[in-house]
This record gives C-alpha cells, structure tokens and sequence, in this order.
C-alpha cells in the first residue's frame, strides 16, 4: 500500500505560544533542531542580558584571581552579545550589577581598579550595539557613574526606563 505523507504546518504565532511555555534550557535544545525553530526561539532567549562584576579585597590572593579571571570572561562573553548581528538587536534588557566588597576605609587597589575600569569601559563600548534595547538596570552602582557609561545610555533612542539600585547596607541585631 502505497501511502501520501503529507506535512502539516502551524502558524508560526501558535508555535510562539507554545514555545513560550517552555524552559529556557528546551528552547535552547529546540533552537537547534532547525531554521525555523531557531528563528522563533531566539527572540526569546536573547529578550535580555546580564553583565555583572564582583570582587572582593578581602578574599585571599588566589581566590581574587579567580575572580579577576571571571570578570575578563565576563566582558568577553558581553562583548561577543554586543557584536553579533544576529544576537545584540534581540536584546530589550540589560541588567548591570558590580559588587566590590572593600575593607572598611581601604582604598581600592590597582588590578580591582583596572577591572572595573575595564568592565565600566566594556559597558558603555558595547551598549550602543543593543538598538532595540528598551531597559536598563543598574543595581549596586557607584554613587558616580562615567559619563561615558551615560552617553552610552543617551544613545539608545527605544530606551524607555533606566532604574538606579544603588548599594544597601543591611544591620542584623540580636536580642538575647
């Protein structure tokens, strides 16, 4: 018995919602299993981006390196978002966090001081690339932010919403 295949298509606004109901991690697995999969999951995984530092002096020297380490990775895989034609106009929203943890009344040393210059630079250099970038959020900002990092926000002209977090302090008493 000779039988027809015949393929059945759904609109690709159907296969959106349904692909809207997965986890990150399953649209990350379906993006590859085609085109046209890939061109429907990728809006999704690339909505939003996180670039984030954080260094503490009081972590002893090998640990520091590590991190040292992961902050260049960190402005690696950020600058590799921002240059891709594919990957930077999908992004909407960016989260920007650094955490330096310092001793109190110590001043910052200087390979701290050259990786957050780096990472500050790495922001503001790669910010203009995300065109259709709608939000920013800067949590555990420096009360004095670059001017270039502001320019670079000046220059998004869909940006509707810059949020400031700025560093809390947090006091824990005990009552006996």
């Amino acid at each position: 018995m000779n039988s027809k295949q015949t393929d059945v298509f759904l609109p690709v606004e159907i296969l959106q919602d349904c692909f809207g109901y997965l986890r990150i991690q399953d649209r990350k697995n379906l993006s590859l299993a085609c085109n046209l999969f890939r061109s429907i999951c990728l809006p999704s995984l690339f909505e939003s981006v996180s670039y984030s530092l954080s260094i503490s002096e009081t972590t002893i020297r090998s640990r520091r390196q590590t991190q040292l380490g992961k902050a260049k990775d960190e402005i690696q895989r950020f600058k590799s978002i921002a240059e891709s034609s594919i990957h930077a106009p999908l992004i909407r929203k960016c989260v920007m966090s650094d955490i330096l943890m310092l001793d109190r009344g110590s001043s910052i040393d200087d390979e701290v001081a050259t990786a957050y210059a780096s990472f500050t630079r790495a922001f503001a250099e790669c910010v203009p690339y995300f065109i259709n970038m709608k939000e920013v959020n800067m949590e555990n900002f420096n009360a004095k932010i670059d001017k270039k990092v502001l320019a670079a926000l000046a220059s998004l002209t869909l940006l509707e919403k810059v949020i400031f977090r700025p560093i809390g302090f947090f006091f824990f008493f005990f009552f006996e």
